[in-house]
């Protein structure tokens, strides 16, 4: 095992419904003393074209032990889903920050869908003409 601050999950696949609770562990062999502290948040974050957003929907803090994983879970809300598309995707993560000093961190993606898989945005198609609608300002 690396001597990095690590993040894994005891679910045996990285996707969740809404209502999951989300366990894991934090791994850090390397912790510079017995108290060392860590923040574990749960957020979303939006990437593609545009500003980002992102907003952290609980955070723990937690004492890790070099000599043993620590570990943490999470209620999973009901929205928003994972989503890809053309111009922005939107991503869940779990996420360790070391305390005070925010020098080590890890991150583990996870998918959050009623059907966990992603939800894949594509474009719509006319019923009668099968031919993709456009928006426009028609006069």
């Amino acid at each position: 095992m690396s001597n990095a601050l690590s993040i894994s999950l005891t679910h045996t696949s990285d996707s969740y419904l809404p209502g999951d609770t989300l366990h894991g562990q934090i791994h850090w062999p390397n912790a510079t003393a017995p108290s060392q502290k860590v923040a574990v948040r749960l957020f979303w974050f939006t990437e593609g074209r545009g500003s980002q957003d992102l907003e952290i929907i609980d955070e723990l803090q937690l004492t890790l032990s070099p000599h043993s994983p620590t570990e943490f879970h999470f209620t999973l809300p009901h929205f928003p889903f994972s989503f890809s598309g053309k111009l922005i995707s939107l991503q869940w993560a779990v996420e360790a920050i070391s305390l005070p000093d925010e020098s080590h961190t890890s991150r583990h993606p996870f998918c959050l869908s009623p059907t966990k898989d992603e939800i894949n945005l594509t474009r719509v198609e006319s019923a009668q003409t099968q031919q993709s609608k456009k928006w426009s300002n028609r006069k």
